[in-house]
Formats: structure tokens, C-alpha cells, sequence
């Protein structure tokens, strides 16, 4: 992993990736939470933002951004960049 990509840029990598992928970004989360179900979340975001446009910080946490719309998210990395925790707010914000 590489420990000096910020969260925001962590999150859309991890959004963007194959499910194949998440457990080297997110290992912990995967295990949590379950791949099944977390492709479930992520294609759930994916309905209402449109596609992964771009993910930044604001003060309210991170903002997942795309052509139908943002939705809030937080994440938890370790000293690595490996997330290890990850919330995608379920409502969609303009």
C-alpha cells in the first residue's frame, strides 16, 4: 500500500476497483462486512451517483462525487493506506 495517498484519493481507488481487488485496499472491511454485501453498497452508491467521478474532503467527511449527484462518505485507514473502516451515507446530497 502507499502510505502517503490521502483518504479521499484511498476511497476512489477502492471504488473503482474490481471487487477481486478490495481485499488488498480494504481487507478488514471485506471481512466485516462481506464481499457479497459490499458490492451490494458499492453498486447501490454507484445507482446514485452516477459513476465515480471524484471523492474530496469537506468538512462534513468525504465527498463521493459523480454526474447524478454526491453522496457523503468516512473512512479509517491504517499507517499502511489499507481502509479499515468505511461508511457510504445512503441518501444523495446536490
Amino acid at each position: 500500500m502507499d502510505a502517503v495517498r490521502s483518504d479521499s484519493e484511498l476511497l476512489l481507488r477502492f471504488l473503482r476497483a474490481g471487487s477481486e481487488e478490495w481485499p488488498v485496499l480494504a481487507g478488514p472491511v471485506v471481512a466485516g462486512v462481506g464481499s457479497q454485501r459490499l458490492r451490494g453498497i458499492v453498486a447501490a452508491t454507484r445507482e446514485r451517483v452516477g459513476c465515480f467521478w471524484t471523492v474530496s474532503d469537506s468538512a462534513d467527511g468525504l465527498v463521493v462525487d459523480g454526474p447524478a449527484g454526491k453522496v457523503l462518505a468516512w473512512v479509517r485507514t491504517d499507517a499502511d493506506g489499507m481502509i479499515t473502516g468505511l461508511l457510504l451515507d445512503g441518501s444523495s446530497r446536490r
